[in-house]
């Protein structure tokens, strides 16, 4: 008998930043760098002030 050794979660489905990828090359930055300042692990003002404004021009 196996045991179940996944201890991975399962997705959600559904993206946390949608369209992070095409955004942060649009600022200028990595993926990884615009991920990590959005999700407040590291510190930019400058660039959460250009997302800020790219999202709001976008809605």
């Amino acid at each position: 008998m196996s045991k179940n050794t996944n201890k991975t979660k399962p997705r959600s489905g559904q993206a946390r930043f949608p369209g992070i990828a095409s955004q942060a090359r649009d600022l200028g930055v990595s993926r990884t760098h615009l991920y990590l300042v959005l999700t407040k692990q590291r510190q930019s003002a400058r660039l959460m002030a250009a997302w800020l404004k790219l999202n709001k021009s976008a809605a």
